[in-house]
């Protein structure tokens, strides 16, 4: 209890203390909106130095490139027409396919079967023309072949896989059609 008049002197320690507390929290919030906003702000940063780089490096067309590139356009639309693949027949595609899943097969421990070509036909515009392919092996030794061969056999497309359970060696047995889309031959007409 205190007597009247007399005064309660706080110690220095308590002083600094009542001061040090405030300035910690304080520091405490600081650094933790920094950290909140470090990610945002080197963002925006680098979305500004990206914008100023390609607004550096951009410059207005003059009529002048425009007619250039208007004219370098209609030569090649007019000159060139549009690229167009060289028809195989479906011999040289067989040949050619098993040239290339030979080797691959042999290196997966994968047993080349049957590359049979089917007729060309049409479907939706183009002429589709198939391969009927069959391999034995593993299964994993399927699935890895099949993942090395595909980037090989392009442009043929992966149309249809049949997996056949393992036969008395515990080999499985993958039929595989591939198919090759190709445009139809110009038609031979009168040209104007």
């Amino acid at each position: 209890m205190s007597r009247p008049g007399w005064r309660v002197r706080a110690l220095p320690e308590v002083r600094v203390l009542r001061l040090a507390i405030p300035a910690l929290l304080l520091l405490v919030a600081l650094e933790c909106w920094l950290l909140v906003l470090r990610a945002p702000v080197a963002q925006w940063r680098a979305l500004r130095e990206s914008a100023a780089a390609l607004e550096a490096a951009a410059e207005p067309l003059t009529a002048a490139d425009v007619q250039a590139l208007r004219d370098e356009l209609a030569r090649l639309v007019g000159g060139a027409g549009a690229p167009q693949r060289v028809a195989r027949s479906s011999e040289q595609t067989v040949v050619a396919l098993i040239g290339t899943l030979g080797p691959r097969a042999a290196g997966q421990g994968v047993t080349l079967g049957d590359v049979a070509a089917g007729p060309r036909r049409p479907r939706e515009g183009l002429l589709q023309a198939d391969f009927d392919v069959r391999v034995r092996g593993s299964y994993a030794a399927l699935t890895a072949w099949l993942a090395d061969a595909q980037g090989a056999i392009a442009p043929l497309a992966v149309t249809g896989l049949v997996l056949r359970g393992p036969d008395a060696g515990g080999a499985l047995e993958m039929a595989l059609r591939l198919s090759d889309f190709q445009p139809p031959p110009p038609k031979e007409g009168p040209t104007p």
